[in-house]
């Protein structure tokens, strides 16, 4: 299962959640202050998606998520 888990400067959890099964690469602050999160997915049943990508407000809200 993949987790996105924030955290402040203490380390103290602010917000986290789980992906289904998609361990997640990468994480980005964008211009708009909000998080771009990369993931590859290794399920049988996205074979040909790969790839996915979510968005998300610093409060933990989803944007948008997309397989690719």
């Amino acid at each position: 299962m993949g987790w996105i888990t924030k955290f402040d400067s203490n380390m103290n959890v602010l917000w986290s959640f789980s992906i289904d099964s998609i361990p997640m690469r990468d994480a980005v602050e964008t211009n708009d202050g909000n998080y771009v999160m990369l993931g590859l997915s290794y399920r049988t049943d996205y074979p040909n998606n790969p790839l996915y990508i979510l968005k998300t407000t610093p409060a933990g809200t989803v944007i948008f998520q997309k397989r690719y």
